[in-house]
């Protein structure tokens, strides 16, 4: 849709004063998306979207160039036709225009009084109509709608009426007369139809917008409401009127008389009674998304987005339909840490570039910012596991994305532990089996240094072989896998001792004795590693073992000299020749001894 025109001629009379009279109201669900000028000093009226991302502007500044452009969605001019003249394919007051379903383009001259006809290129085609009171004539031609079966509705403001006709411009039925009343009108600007084929119009200085039923349906009356539906106050003018997306109706209006200020409301209207919605712009003036002059013309595509004509200002706007939230998007690396750091949040949004941001823990409490500061309490662990906050993105009219973040926070080193050592002095190669398990992050690499070797990396299977003799310490600790500073566990030692060779133990005397008589036995011990070694005296008849004494835990630790020990028994063996020996066994269960020596009993 399109439209309005309210008295062209004083309208035009107040060009060029522009007092601002402030409208607060504050949209929701619509924001300014983009504008374009209209080139030259025009006065910017009808507004058509062709419903193929095409946009249709009148323009008329009563010379030329003065007609009709079209440009694309994105403020693309495309092309423009009609020059100043009341000929054909002229035009002197454009006020609005529509496409038809085959697209040709119906323009009304508010001047001239004509509806003329154009193909889809900007060829005349034919026009009708003509100044006068008569069926088919208008004085002052201004809104323009089609139906979804093709009757086109034309406003004729100053004989407060709509005349309705074929496409190709034969008079079928008058709608209205002047007047106050129900289904009269005084000043007829701007038309539009919904899905039902109801007939919007405003009644320009009435200050409201009467609906009127189908063609099919006679065309009667059904309803009326003011056109201001938050009260503004002062002289209300209804200047346009849109039909959007599930029939959401649109009202543009004028307030006070010369300098002007203009606002767009959007109302529901259920078929009986209309209930205001929200203020579509953002207020009076000249900046993006205010209108400080009449809004003559207004129109909806599919999704919703507005195109306004801001007439003085000679510009076209376009208010988004703005349902989609903000795309929010983060900085935070997904990865543990150990360290406290800021996490930053954002979204991007099509028509809002700084959105509201916002976190919070428990949905209730919540800070105004896109920064969060991670807690990391290595002292306490208190917030090791998961940081659970709650972030959310809203453009400027209340769309809002959220979104749970889960921040890995960890600040427990692992834990490190050793497996299959021995507790005591052993005679077997070790195998140390080092295991470490983590709370937050995991294991990232566990570490060992075998008697200050140099450190090294525990082997994928956790083993650490220790195959020489010796009393050696091992160290071992893990780190995890924060990505800032990994938590590194304080080093662990255990002492391995091994021994894989057996004592020396040797005879050192062959006693002479009688029997029954006390003799001395004397033997050298010692044992490169093991302290001590628990021995036993063998007394032998060949092969035979004839007696065993224990001799207890002797010192065996490695000397320069080896210790020397001496035992006395009483021998009380028969007469013969016999072998005695020592036999020590080390901590670590290693037997050593010497070859033997004699024992003679007589």
């Amino acid at each position: 849709m399109r439209v309005c025109k309210l008295r062209l001629l004083v309208v035009l009379a107040a060009l060029g004063m522009l007092l601002l009279m402030p409208v607060s109201a504050r949209a929701e669900g619509y924001v300014y998306a983009d504008q374009w000028p209209v080139l030259g000093e025009y006065l910017v009226s009808g507004v058509h979207h062709d419903g193929h991302g095409g946009l249709f502007v009148t323009l008329a500044n009563g010379s030329d160039p003065c007609g009709v452009r079209k440009y694309a969605s994105d403020g693309t001019l495309l092309f423009g036709f009609g020059t100043y003249g009341n000929g054909p394919g002229q035009f002197e007051l454009p006020f609005d225009v529509v496409t038809a379903a085959n697209g040709d383009i119906y323009v009304s001259d508010a001047q001239t009084n004509y509806v003329s006809v154009f193909d889809e290129s900007g060829r005349y085609l034919r026009r009708f109509g003509g100044f006068g009171w008569a069926d088919g004539q208008f004085s002052q031609a201004t809104g323009l709608a089609f139906d979804s079966n093709g009757v086109l509705y034309v406003g004729d403001a100053n004989t407060g009426r709509v005349q309705a006709f074929e496409p190709a411009g034969t008079w079928l039925r008058t709608i209205g007369d002047a007047g106050t009343g129900d289904g009269q009108f005084n000043g007829v600007w701007g038309l539009d139809v919904d899905s039902q084929d109801r007939l919007y119009v405003t009644d320009g200085y009435g200050a409201r917008i009467e609906v009127f039923d189908s063609y099919a349906n006679g065309n009667g009356y059904l309803a009326q409401w003011p056109a201001d539906g938050v009260g503004l106050g002062g002289t209300v003018e209804a200047t346009s009127v849109a039909v959007g997306p599930d029939d959401r109706v649109f009202v543009g209006m004028s307030y006070g008389d010369g300098p002007y200020a203009s606002t767009i409301q959007e109302f529901a209207f259920d078929g009986t009674n209309a209930t205001y919605v929200r203020t579509v712009d953002s207020g009076s003036g000249t900046g993006d998304g205010q209108f400080g002059s009449r809004v003559f013309g207004i129109d909806a595509n599919a999704r919703g987005d507005l195109f306004a004509a801001d007439a003085w200002a000679m510009r076209v706007q376009k208010l988004a339909w703005d349902d989609t939230a903000p795309v929010l998007r983060h900085d935070y690396d997904g990865e543990w840490h150990s360290q406290p750091f800021v996490v930053t949040f954002w979204g991007d949004d099509d028509y809002t570039p700084m959105p509201w941001l916002r976190w919070s823990l428990d949905a209730v409490d919540w800070t105004n910012s896109g920064h969060i500061t991670v807690p990391v309490d290595a002292a306490t662990h208190a917030y090791d596991g998961f940081f659970k906050p709650i972030i959310g993105a809203g453009d400027s009219v209340s769309n809002w994305h959220y979104m749970n973040l889960r921040i890995k926070v960890d600040t427990r080193a692992p834990r490190s532990t050793v497996s299959g050592m021995p507790t005591r002095w052993t005679n077997q190669y070790v195998f140390a089996d080092i295991a470490a398990s983590d709370y937050g992050s995991g294991v990232d690499h566990s570490y060992y240094d075998l008697d200050g070797a140099g450190l090294t990396e525990v082997p994928a299977n956790g083993v650490v072989r220790i195959d020489t003799a010796g009393v050696h310490t091992l160290q071992y600790w893990s780190q995890d896998n924060c990505a800032d500073v990994p938590n590194r566990e304080a080093p662990k030692s255990v002492q391995v001792r091994i021994d894989l060779n057996g004592p020396s133990a040797r005879p050192t005397n062959a006693p002479i004795v009688r029997r029954y008589a006390t003799t001395t036995f004397k033997y050298l011990l010692m044992d490169d590693l093991s302290p001590t070694c628990t021995v036993k005296l063998v007394i032998k008849k060949k092969t035979k073992v004839v007696k065993t004494v224990s001799l207890g835990t002797k010192d065996s630790s490695l000397q320069a000299v080896a210790h020397a020990y001496s035992k006395r028994l009483a021998v009380n063996l028969p007469a013969g020749v016999y072998t005695w020996t020592v036999v020590a066994t080390d901590l670590a269960g290693n037997k050593g001894t010497w070859a033997p020596k004699r024992l003679t009993v007589r």
